[in-house]
This record gives structure tokens, sequence and C-alpha cells, in this order.
């Protein structure tokens, strides 16, 4: 499958469509998020990368930068496209981006059925569980965070 594969950074309006469209399919009409809390006032400023499979979007995720670090957020596969490493190749894009941009403190807001997804990529939980969209998260950063 992956020699078809390709992650790319949004650039165009029809792209970022798409990585809308995909959340939606994934947050929205899967999971039951709220479409009004799951576009928020920061996907103007966030990095978006989607991951194709020919003509196909089939993943995306983004990356916010605050002055504390970057936060990856928004990472969705489609369900039939799950378990085959495409979430794990989003994730280590964003990581890759965030540290091209010299940010070292990565971290995300984590539902807690994908907890074991990051630390296999070296996330650590910090602080308590708390609710998102009526959903368990935890709070994970990759290295060391100051805050």
């Amino acid at each position: 499958m992956s020699h078809n594969l390709e992650i790319k950074v949004v650039e165009t309006e029809q792209e970022l469509k798409s990585a809308y469209s995909l959340r939606r399919t994934v947050f929205v009409n899967e999971q039951n998020v709220p479409e009004e809390i799951e576009y928020d006032e920061y996907d103007h400023s966030a990095l978006h990368v989607i991951c194709k499979l020919g003509d196909r979007v089939v993943g995306t995720g983004r990356v916010v930068f605050f002055d504390d670090g970057a936060k990856i957020g928004r990472v969705a596969v489609l369900k039939e496209y799950r378990k085959q490493g495409i979430g794990t190749i989003i994730t280590k894009k964003l990581i890759a981006i965030s540290h091209n941009n010299d940010v070292e403190n990565v971290y995300a807001n984590v539902q807690l059925i994908a907890r074991g997804f990051y630390a296999k990529l070296g996330f650590k939980e910090v602080g308590d569980i708390f609710y998102e969209a009526d959903i368990k998260h935890v709070k994970m950063v990759l290295g060391i965070m100051e805050k």
C-alpha cells in the first residue's frame, strides 16, 4: 500500500477542504463531536497535512504553534485505512515540522483510547484526565516541557 502513499503539507483551498471533510467524517459523524467545536479558531493559523493514497485523502492532522510549543491535533484516518501505520506517518510528519521550525516542545491532548499510539512515538502523559467534547483526554508531551 505505502508505495502510493503521499503525505504533504496542505497548500491549496481544495486540500484544506478535503482535510476538513475527513475530520467531519471521523470526529463529527463517527465520534459525535459537535461540529461547532470540531472546527476552531486555530484552524486558520494551523499547519495542516494530508495523507493521500492515490487520489484519495485517507488521513489528516495539524500542528498549531504556541509560545509554549507545538500542539499536534486533529489527527484522523478514515476507518477502513486504520491500523496500517498512516496515523504514525502523519504524527511523525507533524513532529518533524515542529522540530524544523525550531520548536522542541511538542504536545497533544490525546483521547484515552489513543494513549498507546502516542506513547509508542515517545509521548509521556502529564496532568490529569479531562474531557473535551465529552471524550476523556490526557495531555501528552514529547520530550521535556518546562510547564
